[in-house]
């Protein structure tokens, strides 16, 4: 198969898990844990899923692309949420961004957030 081929074989529905479990930053403050699910759609390689009301609080939009191997490099853009479940407690309706390393193989794929605090990504083609 060309690489185009094998990207392409990740096309389709996807559904999304996110757990990021409770974090106590190092002055104490602690971050409450929350899961999210959420829907994806991988077109042409490119994977996209979106939480919530488009740039509204508790907002997460999940992007980049599926390489041939399965391996892929996402980006995050959300807008917080309520502040007990912020880092820091940051208000809510602040802007973020953060990248996930994940991996995709026969219909499933694993990730995790870089930095900040622990977040892992479970897909399951639909």
């Amino acid at each position: 198969l060309t690489n185009k081929a094998l990207a392409d074989s990740f096309d389709g529905h996807w559904s999304v898990t996110l757990e990021t479990p409770e974090y106590k930053d190092p002055t104490g403050v602690v971050a409450l844990g929350y899961t999210f699910q959420f829907p994806a759609e991988v077109k042409n390689g490119v994977l996209h899923g979106e939480r919530g009301t488009k740039d509204q609080p508790a907002w997460l939009e999940l992007s980049g692309k599926i390489e041939a191997d399965g391996s892929a490099m996402l980006h995050v853009h959300g807008i917080t949420g309520r502040r007990e479940y912020n880092l820091g407690h940051v208000a809510t309706g602040r802007a973020y961004d953060y990248e996930v390393k994940a991996h995709f193989a026969d219909g499933r794929g694993t990730g995790n957030r870089i930095g900040g605090r622990i977040g892992n990504y479970t897909f399951v083609k639909e």
